[in-house]
């Protein structure tokens, strides 16, 4: 959490809630100079660079992908030299002048430029990696599909492209039915791919869809689901079949979806799979809950009730079942 306000205080130029944050021991120069130079905040470049901040590629990408010519230049001056990633940036934001820049000092990679200018929806930049010899169409195909341009899927299959499962995947994952239906049309059959990427992505009517032509990896989808903490289409894929409830929690426990993680447990998954980052969270509540009948082994759970022996209560006890009673009572 505190990474994530410090790395938002520094996108959006929030000089006071830095400098505080730094009194608190926030020390990552780098992270803040790459967050600075997305969101444009020359004050804080500085401040980052006055600090120790020397990685100057990662804030000569961001400052080509939030379109920040004077912080990709003061980039430069410090000795950034990744002409490449720079323009795949400036094509991914949709920057032209910077895709300029970063060919005028010597960006090769035609391809990477077209398939970031496909997924950010920026015709003229796709157009120009083109007239610079990039050739990628199926990729460039699949990120049109991904970021939803159906103008730039088009022009991708005009200059060749046909891998339409690939398409169909992507544009599942990023949630256009339209052009899911395109692919379709051409020819794309893979509907368990399909499916598995709706999931993936949160698109409910797109896993329909799929399942309505034949999808059936209900297990495939419960883990990009759970991977991803889409707690309706889990269950979705609960309902249709998937049994891998124990892989399931492991995923929502690595991804930090607490409440996916129970919902698990619920449906019969091991506490045993979970990851420990949301082991004892998970446990501690299903322990208040009474919720005890799932667990196959106790002794990870009574580890964990015996370091919080404080907040064991006599009540809490009564609902645990035996077993792990009886542990709890010998070392608490």
């Amino acid at each position: 959490m505190a990474n994530k306000q410090w790395i938002n205080a520094c996108k959006e130029g929030d000089l006071r809630l830095a400098l505080l944050m730094i009194e608190k021991g926030a020390n990552d120069w780098d992270q803040g100079l790459a967050s600075a130079c997305e969101g444009g905040h020359r004050d804080l470049a500085l401040l980052m660079i006055e600090k120790g901040a020397n990685d100057w590629n990662g804030g000569l990408y961001r400052a080509c992908l939030g379109g920040h010519p004077d912080l990709a230049n003061l980039m430069i001056a410090k000795g950034a030299d990744d002409w490449n990633l720079g323009l795949a940036n400036a094509c991914r934001g949709g920057h032209r002048y910077l895709a300029n820049l970063m060919i005028e000092k010597g960006a090769l990679d035609w391809d990477e430029g077209l398939l970031r200018a496909c997924l950010g929806g920026h015709h003229d930049l796709v157009l120009l990696m083109i007239a610079k010899g990039a050739d990628d169409w199926n990729q460039g195909l699949a990120n049109a599909c991904r970021g939803g341009h159906r103008d730039l899927a088009i022009l991708m299959i005009e200059k060749g492209a046909n891998d339409w499962d690939q398409g169909l995947a992507s544009a599942c994952e990023g949630g256009h039915r339209e052009i899911a239906i395109l692919m379709i049309e051409k020819g794309a059959l893979d509907w368990d791919e399909g499916l598995s990427r709706a999931c993936l992505g949160g698109h409910r009517d797109l896993a329909l869809l799929m399942i309505e032509k034949g999808a059936n990896d209900w297990n495939q989808g419960l883990y990009w689901a759970c991977l991803r903490g889409q707690c309706d289409l889990a269950l979705l894929m609960i309902e249709k079949g998937a049994s891998d409830l124990n892989r399931g929690l492991y995923w929502a426990c690595s991804g930090g979806y607490r409440d996916l993680a129970l919902l698990m447990i619920e449906k019969g998954a091991d506490i045993n799979y979970c990851f420990p980052n949301l082991a004892d969270e998970v446990i501690w509540i299903l322990v208040k809950k009474g919720n005890m009948k799932n667990f196959g082994k106790y002794e990870r759970i009574a580890e964990i009730l015996i370091i919080r022996k404080n907040k064991i209560t006599n009540a809490m006890r009564k609902l645990m079942i035996p077993d792990l009673a009886r542990i709890c009572f010998d070392y608490c």
